[in-house]
């Protein structure tokens, strides 16, 4: 917000307006995206958690899960 001279609460709007999300939304997104890529390539689910940014790996999980609607192992079992 400060680098684009805005105010944070008018930053998140703008962001919102633009990306349809929230910034912590858009960022979780983003992080569950690459480390479903990083599972898919074979990394271990806590590695790709770790990889990403995530420090537990059952908050990784719960989340992956309310987004996927799956566990990343299942995605990974449904993808061999």
């Amino acid at each position: 917000a400060a680098s684009a001279n805005m105010s944070v609460s008018g930053f998140h709007r703008a962001f919102r307006d633009v990306v349809l999300d929230s910034p912590v939304q858009y960022i979780k997104k983003f992080r569950l995206s690459k480390a479903r890529e990083l599972i898919a390539l074979g990394y271990r689910v806590g590695d790709a958690a770790e990889a990403v940014g995530y420090n537990s790996l059952s908050q990784f999980s719960r989340e992956f899960k309310r987004y996927y609607q799956f566990t990343p192992i299942q995605d990974r079992q449904s993808s061999n």
